[in-house]
């Protein structure tokens, strides 16, 4: 074979070499990383919210290996080392941060790092949470609740609108965030509706409204909220603004502590609705609807019951107990025949 055709047919052989495409991805830091990350959730339409919480988280990363750090040089150790760093960490006060705090970051930076995973500019590997026992949920209890129930005697605005606040929360377990939120033409007490359109998870809510929270809306509109606007909120500021969030939490607080109640946490009042929804019969999956969680594993953890709790139903369904009260009754109905 000549050097000519030899040379033609590796030269066709090169020709033929299939090109693909690159899998090597650019190197990029972790701060640029992060604003993909951003964007993405965006466009999923996760709340400002969830948003909030992952800047928060990753100021704190970045605090630990700073923002231009490459994303390819994250990896196990790294993460095992800033958990490290944060439990060393306190407060203003000087109390150490909780584990709950801690794993609020973790499961943050772990969403964050996943998607960069995802994306092939981490080599995957797994991030855990700290292994922690769970407090128990701390709920309203019921003399705490008729406290906070109890109808104002005065004529303070802010009294009002936080009892009108707590009465909502016990009667229909949303969350003070979406209270915030309530336009008075959300609310509907022709039908005992209200439609909540901001939620933690974005989605549009109707809540039912019980009878006795209808009537004690009625009775704060009628007093403080008669000449309010469609597009005015139900329960605003002095200034007929939006309450903040701070605002609404002090608010409480100062109404909780002049009723003598030590829990001034809102977020028990939704403890205090999904524990007592189910202890009255109420099922979880209609549970889940009313308090518009996502996973039926977070309701639970609002439902979680204690000894004394589950004490009656115990004691009204015990197979020993019922066993027993059979011999009992057969020992009555043997003794009256006898006689």
């Amino acid at each position: 074979m000549s050097k000519t055709r030899e040379t033609s047919r590796v030269a066709t052989s090169k020709q033929r070499t299939k090109i693909t495409p690159s899998t090597k991805k650019k190197d990029i830091t972790i701060a640029e990383g992060f604003r993909t990350f951003i964007k993405t959730k965006e466009t999923e339409n996760k709340s400002q919210t969830t948003i909030n919480a992952y800047h928060d988280t990753i100021k704190n990363f970045y605090f630990f290996i700073g923002h231009e750090t490459l994303v390819k040089d994250i990896n196990e150790e790294t993460i095992q080392d800033w958990i490290a760093e944060l439990k060393l960490r306190t407060l203003r006060d000087g109390s150490p941060i909780k584990a709950t705090s801690i794993n609020h970051n973790i499961r943050n930076i772990r969403a964050i790092l996943y998607f960069l995973m995802s994306r092939k500019h981490l080599e995957h590997f797994e991030i855990r949470q700290l292994t922690t026992q769970e407090p128990e949920p701390k709920a309203w209890s019921k003399q705490e609740a008729e406290k906070l129930l109890r109808r104002p005697q005065g004529n303070d605005f802010g009294e009002w609108r936080t009892h009108c606040i707590a009465t909502m929360i016990c009667g229909t377990g949303i969350r003070s965030g979406s209270i915030r939120a309530i336009l008075m033409q959300d609310l509907d007490l022709h039908n005992n509706t209200l439609i909540l359109r901001h939620t933690k998870n974005n989605k549009l809510q109707v809540l039912n409204i019980p009878p006795t929270l209808a009537k004690t809306l009625k009775t704060y509109i009628e007093i403080w909220r008669d000449d309010a606007a469609d597009e005015d909120y139900l329960f605003p500021n002095r200034y007929n603004e939006e309450l903040t969030k701070n605002a609404i939490i002090q608010s409480f607080a100062r109404y909780a502590r002049n009723r003598g109640i030590n829990n001034t946490s809102l977020h028990s009042g939704r403890h205090y609705f999904g524990l007592n929804f189910i202890l009255s019969g109420g099922d979880a999956l209609s549970l889940q609807h009313i308090l518009g969680h996502s996973d039926l594993s977070t309701t639970k953890k609002y439902v979680a019951l204690n000894h004394e709790n589950i004490k009656p139903q115990f004691l009204l369904h015990n197979p020993l107990e019922q066993l027993t009260s059979a011999k009992s009754r057969k020992q009555v109905v043997k003794n009256s025949r006898k006689n």
